[in-house]
This record gives structure tokens, sequence and C-alpha cells, in this order.
């Protein structure tokens, strides 16, 4: 049986607090890519370092407004930005941004997530 999971529509910032304070746990997070619009989900998680080659990243991950986290499928580093986060699943709720609950209950075909993702622009612009 699975459990289903209160949703809770917040602002970005609750969810980004939310975010930041799971280094231990994996959590499921729903967002918009910059490079192509396109809609991604990913199960990932914060604070593993494990992986690290070593070195520095070639930019400022809060200067850029992203999140770094180690994607579980992708066996590897990848960066969440901030303003396209949907929605995530973490600590026994789903966290949906406010705006953007058409988003997450959205079919993921490249005409919707495009007209999301403008919707998603003018609101920012």
């Amino acid at each position: 049986m699975s459990k289903t999971k209160e949703r809770k529509v917040v602002d970005l910032d609750t969810v980004l607090w939310e975010i930041n304070d799971c280094t231990s746990h994996f959590f499921f997070v729903k967002f918009i890519k910059r490079t192509d619009g396109s809609i991604r989900e990913m199960q990932c998680q914060r604070g593993v370092k494990k992986y690290r080659k070593g070195g520095t990243k070639g930019y400022d991950a809060a200067e850029k407004k992203l999140i770094t986290v180690y994607s579980t499928a992708d066996k590897g580093y990848r960066s969440i930005p901030i303003e396209g986060i949907i929605s995530a699943n973490l600590n026994g709720f789903h966290y949906v941004v406010k705006g953007k609950e058409r988003m997450d209950e959205a079919d993921d075909t490249p005409a919707n997530v495009e007209e999301s993702y403008l919707d998603t622009l003018a609101v920012l612009i």
C-alpha cells in the first residue's frame, strides 16, 4: 500500500528551506530546465560528498541561483535552477510552489511545457 503525501501549496522560500534542510535524505523534485524549458523529475539527495573528483566548480551556484544535488538515477551531480522548482516530495509532504499548481498537475507534453514555462517567465519578469 502506498502512502499518500499531504499536499501543501507554499512559497518558493519554504520549499528551498525544506530542500536545504534535507541533507541526509532522498527527495523527489520536479522543475523546469533552463536549457530547453522542459520539465524534469529527479530523485536526488543534498550533501553527498562521496563522488567528488576534486577541484572547484567553474561557477558560483548561488550567484547563478542553482542548487547542487546528487541524482540517484544519473549517478552524478546536477544543478537545479531555483526559479524553476515546481514541486518537491520530502519530509512526508508534497510541497507545490504557489502559482505553479497547474504545472505540477499538467501533462508534460511539449506544448503544455512551453506554455507553462512562458507563464512562469511572465511572472518572474
